[in-house]
């Protein structure tokens, strides 16, 4: 991914969390979720996460899994919150 895009992606993004944001807001998702393949409603959610529901790590629920079992921990703060967002993908 390219600095570029990158940049769009988190412009996108902060528009979706903040709708009323001035300025213009582009119709289509950036390219760089479909490079990606993420969905902009699950990136945005985990985007929002980082305010109200993780702690230490941020990922799928796979990867939370495996970053306590790495730190020998049961689990992490926010892997319900993960668990959620998969659920609405």
């Amino acid at each position: 991914m390219t600095s570029a895009q990158y940049i769009k992606l988190v412009d996108y993004t902060g528009r979706q969390i903040k709708p009323g944001k001035r300025g213009v807001i582009a119709s289509a998702e950036p390219p760089a979720l479909q490079k990606l393949g993420l969905n902009a409603n699950y990136r945005t959610g985990h985007v929002i996460g980082f305010r109200i529901a993780y702690q230490r790590f941020v990922g799928s629920v796979e990867a939370m899994t495996e970053k306590a079992a790495a730190l020998k921990q049961q689990w992490l703060k926010g892997i319900g919150y993960a668990r959620g967002l998969a659920a609405n993908q």
